[in-house]
């Protein structure tokens, strides 16, 4: 079981999530805000409308940490 404090869990989810969306150009802005799941509920811009996504941290039993979305929709223009 994983003995992380769930503040700092949630300050490395958003750092790592940062990372990967300024790595992403299809992204112009998003917004990260708080969930009472675990995880955070992402908001992005993109050029053909808005996504939303639940993202948590996902770790992986070689050690590593990565970040999983979960799609949850989207305001798109018809």
């Amino acid at each position: 079981m994983d003995e992380t404090d769930p503040d700092e869990r949630s300050q490395e989810l958003k750092r790592l999530l940062r990372v990967e969306l300024d790595d992403r150009e299809d992204i112009a802005d998003y917004e990260i805000t708080h969930t009472d799941d675990p995880g955070v509920h992402l908001i992005t811009e993109e050029a053909d409308g808005t996504s939303h996504y639940h993202v948590t941290l996902e770790r992986h039993p070689e050690g590593s940490t990565k970040t999983r979305w979960n799609y949850l929709g989207s305001d798109r223009d018809d």
